[in-house]
C-alpha cells in the first residue's frame, strides 16, 4: 500500500514525534535524519500520507502528527522489526534485579513488577495477577482475637493466603468456632473459589443453621475474603503519570474519568483482556471510553504452572512503541520465571 520512500517517513515522523513531542515538518525530517530527499520530495510524500490517512495536520501548524490509522499501521507491520533492538541490557539487568528474590507472597511479585514497569516507562502500569478464581480452597481457619473479634484465614492451593479481622456482636464459644471451621473445611476444601462462592450461596447456610447454634453469620466474611482477594490481584502502579498525558487544562478533566475507569474492575478487566496472543495495542479511537481517545493501552499475557496473569500498560498515544513492547515481553519472561519459581520453592 504504501511505497519504501513513505514507509520510511512514517517511521521517522512516528520517531520524531515521540522525541519531540511537536508536530513534524518536512525541514525538521531533513535537518534530523539522514534521508537522501529533497525538501519537496518530502513535502509531497507528506502530503501523500495525509491524503491517505495515515498522518494528520495539527492547527494551522504545517507539521503533522500521525493519526490512529497511522500507528495502527505502524504497530502492525512496521513494530516487530524494531523491537529486538529497542531496549537496553541494563533494562533486563534492573529488572532481573528487583524481581529475582524470595518473596513470601504472590502478591509482592505481583507489585514489584507493576512498580518495575512503571518505573521503567514512566507510564501507569497494571499487572493482573495469575487467575485465582481456579485456585482451589486448602483451608479455613477462625481465630478468636478477643471477646468482640475474629480473624479468618483463608489458604488455597496457589499460594495464596488472606486474612481480615472482623468484629462480631457476641462471644462465640471456642467449641462453636471450631465446629464450624470444621464444617466448612468438610464442605468446601477441593473446591475453586469460584464454585466456593456459589455453594456458600445455596448450600452452607442450612449446614450451618442445622449444626451451630450461636448466632453468628460467617457468610458475610466469606464474601469478603474472596472479593478481597479478586480484589487484590490487580495492583496499579504509576497512576500519576496520566497526568502528564493531558497536558491542556481543559483535558485533565478527563483524569478523573479514566480513574473511574481503572479503579472499576469490571472496565479494567475489559480493557485488559487481550484480543490475541502475545502483545496486543489498542488505541483511545478504538476504544468506547471517550476519556481514553488520547492513550493506548498495551497488553500482554505471561503463562505460570498455576494460571494466566495479564500486563497492562496505559500511556499517551505516542509512546515509544518499541521500548514498550520490548520491556513487557521481557517483564513477561521474568514474570513467568519469578512465579514459577516461587511455587517451586514452597
Amino acid at each position: 500500500m504504501l511505497t519504501d520512500r513513505q514507509l520510511k517517513i512514517l517511521q521517522l515522523i512516528i520517531r520524531l514525534y515521540h522525541e519531540q513531542q511537536e508536530p513534524i515538518g518536512s525541514k525538521t525530517l531533513l535537518q534530523e535524519t539522514d534521508l537522501p530527499f529533497s525538501s519537496a520530495t518530502i513535502r509531497n510524500e507528506m502530503m501523500r500520507l495525509e491524503e491517505l490517512g495515515f498522518l494528520e495536520k495539527m492547527h494551522s501548524s504545517s507539521g503533522r502528527v500521525p493519526s490512529s490509522l497511522g500507528y495502527r499501521f505502524y504497530v502492525d507491520n512496521m513494530l516487530p522489526e524494531l523491537v529486538h533492538n529497542a531496549i537496553k541490557k541494563q533494562d533486563i539487568q534492573d529488572m532481573q534485579a528487583a524481581l529475582r528474590h524470595r518473596y513470601h507472597e504472590i502478591s509482592e511479585i505481583v507489585d514489584m513488577s507493576a512498580r518495575m514497569l512503571s518505573s521503567l516507562t514512566n507510564y501507569t502500569t497494571i499487572v493482573l495477577g495469575p487467575e485465582k478464581k481456579q485456585s482451589k480452597l486448602t483451608g479455613f481457619r477462625l481465630v478468636s482475637l478477643s471477646d468482640t473479634q475474629v480473624m479468618a484465614i483463608l489458604v488455597t492451593d496457589k499460594g495464596y493466603v488472606e486474612n481480615q479481622i472482623f468484629n462480631v456482636s457476641q462471644t462465640l464459644p471456642q467449641a462453636d468456632l471450631e465446629k464450624m471451621v470444621n464444617i466448612l473445611n468438610d464442605e468446601l476444601v477441593g473446591l475453586t473459589l469460584s464454585e466456593v462462592f456459589v455453594k456458600l450461596q445455596q448450600d452452607i447456610p442450612n449446614v450451618i443453621r442445622q449444626h451451630i447454634s450461636a448466632r453468628f453469620d460467617i457468610l458475610p466474611i466469606l464474601y469478603a475474603l474472596i472479593r478481597r482477594m479478586e480484589a487484590e490481584n490487580v495492583v496499579i502502579a504509576g497512576k500519576n503519570n496520566l497526568i502528564d498525558y493531558f497536558q491542556e487544562e481543559t483535558n485533565r478533566e478527563n483524569i478523573k474519568q479514566v480513574y473511574n475507569i481503572i479503579e472499576n474492575t469490571d472496565d479494567l478487566y475489559e480493557l485488559m483482556m487481550p484480543t490475541h496472543s502475545g502483545i496486543d495495542i489498542k488505541f483511545g479511537s478504538e476504544l468506547k471510553h471517550a476519556s481514553l481517545k488520547d492513550l493506548s493501552f498495551v497488553t500482554t499475557t505471561y503463562q505460570t504452572k498455576n494460571g494466566t496473569g495479564v500486563i497492562a500498560l496505559i500511556g499517551p498515544t505516542n509512546m515509544q512503541y518499541s521500548r514498550v513492547v520490548g520491556l513487557m515481553n521481557a517483564m513477561s519472561e521474568e514474570l513467568t520465571d519469578c512465579i514459577n519459581q516461587y511455587f517451586e520453592d514452597l
